[in-house]
Protein backbone atom coordinates (compact mmCIF):
# COMPACT_ATOMS: atom_id res chain seq x y z
CA UNK A 1 0.00 0.00 0.00
CA UNK A 2 1.07 3.21 -0.95
CA UNK A 3 0.95 6.47 1.38
CA UNK A 4 0.23 10.04 -0.15
CA UNK A 5 3.21 12.22 1.12
CA UNK A 6 0.57 14.72 3.01
CA UNK A 7 -0.79 11.79 4.98
CA UNK A 8 2.44 10.63 5.78
CA UNK A 9 3.43 14.20 6.85
CA UNK A 10 0.21 14.70 9.01
CA UNK A 11 0.72 10.69 10.25
CA UNK A 12 4.25 12.03 11.47
CA UNK A 13 2.94 15.02 13.29
CA UNK A 14 5.07 17.16 11.20
CA UNK A 15 2.23 19.60 10.06
CA UNK A 16 -0.50 19.21 12.45
CA UNK A 17 -3.70 21.58 13.71
CA UNK A 18 -3.07 21.22 17.78
CA UNK A 19 -6.82 22.81 18.23
CA UNK A 20 -5.62 26.14 19.62
CA UNK A 21 -5.85 30.00 18.85
CA UNK A 22 -3.60 33.12 18.58
CA UNK A 23 -4.75 35.87 20.66
CA UNK A 24 -6.56 37.20 18.14
CA UNK A 25 -8.73 33.89 17.98
CA UNK A 26 -7.13 32.82 14.19
CA UNK A 27 -6.54 29.40 14.24
CA UNK A 28 -2.95 27.64 14.35
CA UNK A 29 -1.25 25.65 12.12
CA UNK A 30 2.61 24.10 13.67
CA UNK A 31 4.73 22.75 11.68
CA UNK A 32 7.94 20.70 13.30
CA UNK A 33 11.01 19.95 11.62
CA UNK A 34 12.22 16.19 12.88
CA UNK A 35 15.91 16.29 13.95
CA UNK A 36 16.92 13.65 10.99
CA UNK A 37 15.22 15.14 8.08
CA UNK A 38 17.60 15.38 5.25
CA UNK A 39 14.62 16.75 3.04
CA UNK A 40 11.07 17.90 3.92
CA UNK A 41 8.19 18.78 1.40
CA UNK A 42 5.27 20.00 2.61
CA UNK A 43 3.60 22.17 0.12
CA UNK A 44 0.90 19.91 -0.85
CA UNK A 45 0.15 18.57 2.88
CA UNK A 46 -0.04 22.21 3.65
CA UNK A 47 -3.09 22.65 0.43
CA UNK A 48 -4.47 19.86 2.24
CA UNK A 49 -4.71 21.28 5.76
CA UNK A 50 -6.07 24.92 3.96
CA UNK A 51 -8.66 22.65 2.69
CA UNK A 52 -10.27 21.95 6.24
CA UNK A 53 -10.82 26.08 6.68
CA UNK A 54 -13.72 28.12 5.33
CA UNK A 55 -13.14 30.79 3.15
CA UNK A 56 -13.95 33.44 5.65
CA UNK A 57 -11.42 31.92 7.96
CA UNK A 58 -8.47 31.93 5.41
CA UNK A 59 -9.42 35.35 4.51
CA UNK A 60 -9.52 36.56 8.60
CA UNK A 61 -5.75 34.96 8.62
CA UNK A 62 -3.79 31.92 9.97
CA UNK A 63 -1.24 31.48 11.89
CA UNK A 64 1.66 29.32 10.96
CA UNK A 65 4.10 28.12 13.90
CA UNK A 66 7.45 26.82 12.11
CA UNK A 67 9.23 24.96 14.95
CA UNK A 68 12.70 24.51 13.47
CA UNK A 69 14.34 23.83 17.10
CA UNK A 70 15.62 20.49 16.46
CA UNK A 71 15.67 20.32 12.58
CA UNK A 72 18.58 21.76 10.50
CA UNK A 73 18.05 25.66 9.15
CA UNK A 74 18.31 24.33 5.80
CA UNK A 75 15.23 22.48 5.83
CA UNK A 76 13.62 25.13 7.78
CA UNK A 77 14.76 27.91 5.15
CA UNK A 78 13.09 25.57 2.65
CA UNK A 79 9.84 25.64 4.31
CA UNK A 80 9.66 28.77 5.07
CA UNK A 81 10.17 29.34 1.29
CA UNK A 82 7.37 26.91 0.37
CA UNK A 83 4.61 28.13 2.91
CA UNK A 84 5.33 31.85 1.64
CA UNK A 85 4.58 30.23 -2.01
CA UNK A 86 1.94 28.03 -0.96
CA UNK A 87 0.05 30.69 1.15
CA UNK A 88 -1.17 34.23 -0.16
CA UNK A 89 -1.04 37.42 2.01
CA UNK A 90 -4.57 37.40 3.05
CA UNK A 91 -3.95 33.57 4.80
CA UNK A 92 -1.10 34.09 6.52
CA UNK A 93 -1.74 36.33 9.32
CA UNK A 94 1.62 35.80 11.10
CA UNK A 95 4.24 33.02 10.82
CA UNK A 96 6.33 32.92 13.50
CA UNK A 97 9.22 30.58 13.29
CA UNK A 98 11.15 28.90 16.85
CA UNK A 99 14.47 28.41 16.55
CA UNK A 100 17.27 28.10 19.02
CA UNK A 101 19.62 30.62 20.49
CA UNK A 102 23.13 30.68 18.20
CA UNK A 103 24.85 30.80 21.62
CA UNK A 104 23.44 27.74 22.16
CA UNK A 105 24.84 26.10 19.21
CA UNK A 106 27.89 27.04 19.13
CA UNK A 107 29.02 26.92 23.17
CA UNK A 108 29.69 23.92 25.06
CA UNK A 109 26.81 24.09 27.85
CA UNK A 110 29.47 22.22 30.41
CA UNK A 111 31.16 25.43 30.24
CA UNK A 112 27.95 27.30 31.86
CA UNK A 113 27.17 24.96 34.46
CA UNK A 114 28.98 23.25 37.54
CA UNK A 115 28.29 19.28 38.39
CA UNK A 116 28.28 18.92 42.35
CA UNK A 117 29.13 15.39 43.16
CA UNK A 118 25.48 14.31 43.79
CA UNK A 119 25.03 14.28 40.43
CA UNK A 120 22.17 17.48 40.19
CA UNK A 121 23.27 19.98 38.03
CA UNK A 122 23.37 23.47 39.19
CA UNK A 123 23.85 26.91 37.24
Amino acid sequence: MDVRPETKLLQDRIICIPGGRDKDGRPIILITIPQDSPTLEITSCLQHVLTIYSEDTKRQGLTIILDARKGPWKIARSCIRQITATMNADELAHFIVLRPENFLDKQRVENCTNTPKDGHVST
